[in-house]
C-alpha cells in the first residue's frame, strides 16, 4: 500500500513526465563462455567451478548443474529409469542415461551423444539442451571458446520469445493485438519486448543492424509533428531526407539521418495509435548500396492478416488478458491488455501497472503487487492494524476515509482486505489492499483508481478480477534472501542535530529527512521526507524591514491572481527577537501545500525558514513534527 507515494507521484508527473517516454523492456541474458578443457566456467557473468566438460563426437558434455545454474532450470532424476527431467519454461527434455533417444516435449529425437554419469557427475550435451531452450551456441576454433548465449526478451511473459523465434519457420512476424506485422529474416532475433508489447527490438545475429517497433497513443500528433519533434531529436545527426509515402493506402513519414550510425525512421498513425519503426545500421555505405536491409523495414504494415505464414506474438489469452509471472519470485497476475508496467527490474519485488495514456495524467489507475519478508509471528490482521495505525499517523483525517474490512482467500491462502478511499487532486481515489502472510514472505496486492472508473462496472470487475487472478507459490528463501519493505526502515522518532558555525544556527531534523543534493550549502539548507520539508535560506545586507515589505506586497499580489489560497502574519517574539511568521496555502497541481514561513534577523543576518507540507499529510502527529522542528530552532 503506498499511498504514502501518492501525493509526490502526481506531482512528479509535472517535472519529470514518467509516462512520456516508454521504451525499456524486460530482458535479461543467459551466458555459458569457457574453453575446452576449462573447469571454470564464467556463467552468467559469475567463475563456477564444475567438473570438467569434454568433447566427445562432436558433442559437449556438461555437468547438468551448469544448464541449472545459467537457465534456472528445473531437474528431477528418475532413478529407476536412470533419466534426467530437465524443464526450462514450457520446454521438457528428458534424457535418459547411455542412451542417445531424447525426448523434447514428447517429440524424439537422436542425440550424437548419449548423457553419461562420470565421477558421479551427470554429464550432458550442452548445445542440444542449450538449443531447445532458446540460445544460440557458437564455438572458435583459435581459441577452442565455447559460448551459448540467450537474450530473454519479455522475461515476465508466459511466451519465450527467444525460442519462438529461434524455432519459428514463418517468413513474417507480427503482432493481432495491437495489428502489425513484417517480414522476418532467419538472422533476426528478438532483442527486447515490454511486459505490455509497446516495444519491441530485433537484432541481427552478426549485429550488422537492428530494427525496432515502438507503439504509442497518437494523442493530438500527427505526421508532422511527429516529424518536427524527430528533427529536435536527433539534431546531432546529418539529415539525409525526410519525406512522406503511401503504401498500399496507408500514409507514412520516413527521416534517414547518419552520423556514428545510420538511423531510418518510419512512423504510421492507425487509428488512436501510432507506430514508430526504426531501422539503425552501423555502416551507411551498406545502407545505400544494399536494399535488404530496408526491404525488411518497407514490409511493415499497420496491420495483421492472421495466417500460417506469420509469427504471432501477442500473448493476449483466448479470456483476453495478458499474464504476469515472475518465475524466480514465483508469482503472477492477469492484466488487462492496455495496462502497461512501469520499468522498475532492480526491484522485482515491487511491481506496478497502470492504465490509460503513458502522458502526464494527473492520476492513473494503478494495480500493484509488494512482496517482502515477514517475520516470525507477523500476521495478517498485524498488516491491517499497522496500516490503519499508519494512515492516522501520517495522513489528513479529512483525505481517507475506511469503508470496511473483510476476510477472504487467493490464491488457497487466507487473506485480509480494507477498502478505503483518499481524496488525491480533487478526486476521490478508491483503493483496496489485500494482506496475504506466509512463512517467510507476504505480499500486499492492491488497486487504486479513480472515482470514474470504481463507478464503471465493467472496468472495476476487471480490475478485481486482476487481483482476484494473483497466485503464488513461495520460494526458496535460502535463494531470494531477505526482502525488506523500505518503510520499515524508516525511524520516525529519532533526531539529528544540524548546525552551521558561521551562521550560528541550530536545529533537531528527523534523521529519516535527507539533504537537498543542489540547495544545501552554508548560505542555503534544505531537508524533506516525501514532500515535507525544512528550508532555511541566510540573506546579508538586505534591511528585514525591507524583505518584510518586499514580502507583504508580493503575497498580496499573489492572493489576487489566486496563486496563494490563504496567508495569514503574526509577528512573534522568540528566539530573543522579533519573528515575523506568515502562514499561507498555495496550490502545486491540484494539490494544496501548507508553508509556515518565520523570518527574523539575528548575528547580522537575516534568516528565511520555511516549513513545507501537503494538507493531504496534515495529520496530528505531522503537525507536531513541524512544530517541534521550530521550537528545536536555535540561534546564538
Amino acid at each position: 500500500m503506498k499511498i504514502k507515494n501518492f501525493i509526490t507521484f502526481v506531482v512528479l508527473f509535472v517535472f519529470i513526465g514518467i509516462f512520456a517516454n516508454h521504451a525499456s523492456a524486460d530482458s535479461s541474458t543467459v551466458e555459458i563462455s569457457f574453453k575446452v578443457g576449462d573447469s571454470v566456467l564464467k556463467i552468467n557473468g559469475k567463475d563456477v567451478k564444475v567438473q570438467t566438460p569434454y568433447v566427445e563426437n562432436g558433442t559437449t558434455l556438461v555437468p547438468v548443474a551448469v544448464i541449472t545454474q545459467a537457465f534456472g532450470a528445473d531437474v528431477k532424476w528418475n532413478a529407476a529409469e536412470k533419466s534426467v527431467n530437465i524443464t526450462y519454461g514450457e520446454t521438457l527434455i528428458k534424457l535418459v542415461i547411455n542412451d542417445k533417444t531424447a525426448y523434447v516435449n514428447g517429440t524424439k529425437s537422436v542425440l550424437l551423444k548419449a548423457p553419461v554419469i562420470k565421477n558421479s557427475v551427470t554429464m550432458v550435451p550442452l548445445a542440444f539442451i542449450s538449443e531447445n531452450f532458446g540460445a544460440d551456441v557458437s564455438y572458435e576454433k583459435n581459441t577452442k571458446q565455447i559460448t551459448v548465449s540467450k537474450v530473454i526478451a519479455g522475461d515476465k511473459s508466459i511466451k519465450d520469445y527467444s525460442l519462438i523465434l529461434k524455432k519459428t519457420t514463418k517468413s513474417k512476424i507480427g503482432d493481432s493485438y495491437y495489428k502489425w506485422s513484417m517480414n522476418l529474416p532467419k538472422e533476426l532475433r528478438i532483442a527486447d519486448r515490454n511486459f505490455d508489447g509497446t516495444f519491441t527490438a530485433f537484432d541481427a545475429l552478426d549485429e550488422s543492424y537492428s530494427i525496432s517497433v515502438g507503439i504509442f497513443d497518437k494523442d493530438d500528433d500527427s505526421l508532422d509533428t511527429l516529424m518536427a519533434s524527430l528533427r529536435e531529436d536527433l539534431s546531432e545527426y546529418t539529415l539525409v531526407s525526410q519525406s512522406k509515402k503511401t503504401k498500399d493506402g496507408q500514409e507514412y513519414s520516413k527521416t534517414v539521418y547518419k552520423g556514428d550510425q545510420v538511423i531510418d525512421v518510419r512512423y504510421y498513425i492507425k487509428g488512436e495509435r501510432v507506430f514508430k519503426v526504426t531501422l539503425y545500421m552501423d555502416e551507411y555505405e551498406k545502407y545505400i548500396e544494399s536494399s535488404v536491409y530496408t526491404d525488411i523495414v518497407d514490409s511493415f504494415t499497420a496491420d495483421y492478416v492472421e495466417n500460417s505464414s506469420t509469427e504471432d506474438l501477442s500473448d493476449i489469452s483466448k479470456e483476453g488478458y495478458r499474464k504476469y509471472e515472475d518465475k524466480k519470485l514465483k508469482f503472477s497476475m492477469n492484466v488487462s491488455p492496455e495496462w502497461f508496467k512501469l520499468d522498475n527490474e532492480k526491484t522485482p519485488n515491487v511491481v506496478e501497472f497502470y492504465n490509460g495514456s503513458k502522458s502526464n495524467e494527473d492520476f492513473n489507475d494503478s494495480l500493484n503487487i509488494d512482496m517482502y519478508s515477514t517475520e516470525s509471528g507477523f500476521t495478517a490482521d498485524d498488516w491491517v492494524k499497522k496500516l490503519l495505525k499508519d494512515m492516522e499517523e501520517r495522513y489528513n483525517p479529512k483525505y481517507y476515509n475506511i469503508l470496511k474490512q473483510e476476510d477472504g482467500e487467493i490464491s488457497g491462502a487466507k487473506c485480509k482486505k480494507v477498502f478505503y478511499t483518499q481524496k488525491i487532486g480533487g478526486d476521490n481515489i478508491y483503493s483496496c489492499d489485500i494482506f496475504i502472510v506466509g512463512k517467510k514472505y507476504r505480499y500486499n496486492v492492491y488497486y487504486h483508481i479513480k472515482s470514474e472508473t470504481y463507478n464503471n462496472s465493467k472496468k472495476l470487475a476487471e480490475i478485481e478480477n486482476a487481483l482476484s487472478s494473483f497466485k503464488f507459490t513461495e520460494p526458496d528463501a535460502s535463494k531470494i534472501g531477505e526482502l525488506m519493505n523500505p518503510r520499515d526502515a524508516e525511524d520516525n522518532v529519532s533526531t539529528i542535530n544540524r548546525q552551521s558555525t558561521k551562521y550560528k544556527w541550530a536545529v533537531n531534523l528527523p534523521v529519516s529527512w535527507t539533504a537537498d543534493s543542489i540547495n544545501n550549502n552554508e548560505d542555503k539548507v534544505s531537508y524533506s521526507l516525501n514532500m515535507r520539508s525544512f528550508s532555511m535560506i541566510i540573506v546579508d545586507e538586505v534591511p528585514i524591514d525591507n524583505f518584510i515589505a518586499y514580502l507583504d506586497d508580493d503575497f498580496d499580489k499573489k492572493l489576487k491572481v489566486g496563486t496563494l489560497k490563504t496567508t495569514n502574519k503574526q509577528i512573534l517574539d522568540e528566539k530573543g527577537t522579533k519573528v515575523y511568521k506568515y502562514s499561507s496555502s498555495r496550490a502545486l497541481g491540484k494539490e494544496i501545500i501548507w508553508i509556515d514561513s518565520y523570518i527574523l534577523s539575528k548575528n547580522g543576518h537575516l534568516y528565511v525558514i520555511d516549513l513545507t507540507i501537503p494538507e493531504a499529510y496534515l495529520s496530528e502527529k505531522n503537525s507536531k513534527v513541524l512544530f517541534d522542528i521550530w521550537q528545536s530552532l536555535k540561534f546564538e
